[in-house]
């Protein structure tokens, strides 16, 4: 939620920086980092401001793509579903998601199995325990 409202400020001085230069206000699908036009600002200039607040934070050095990666590792880790974090990154196809992002899903598989075996076992170790059988105990 703390994103959501740092995004809404920054529109809101996105806005404020255009009525100021008698432009009209940001469309919803206007860039994050752009100027106070709207036109947006060089990659490598944003890559360097984020740099330099790095820096000057005193953090570990990371590049501005690597928030990206790890949003996307978050994400998915977390179980938002894959077509859900495909669109919010922006990709084609959630293959494409898939193929750079399959490294998380191995957890998943683990969390899945576990899941499964929770809803199943009872029912498995209740029949086996009356002296049914396994099969009766799946059917």
């Amino acid at each position: 939620m703390q994103v959501r409202l740092a995004l809404s400020a920054h529109r809101l001085t996105q806005t404020l920086s255009r009525s100021q230069a008698g432009l009209s206000d940001p469309a919803p699908d206007d860039f994050i980092f752009a100027d106070g036009r709207g036109t947006p600002l060089r990659p490598d200039r944003v890559s360097k401001a984020f740099r330099q607040w790095v820096a000057r934070l005193g953090l570990p050095r990371i590049r501005l793509h690597d928030l990206r990666h790890a949003c996307a590792t978050l994400m998915l880790a977390g179980g938002v579903p894959v077509k859900v974090a495909s669109a919010r990154l922006g990709h084609s196809t959630i293959k494409l998601t898939l193929d750079t992002y399959a490294h998380v899903l191995p957890a998943q598989e683990a969390a899945a199995a576990e899941l499964f075996d929770s809803i199943v076992r009872p029912q498995v170790v209740g029949t086996v325990a009356k002296g049914g059988s396994l099969g009766a105990a799946l059917a």
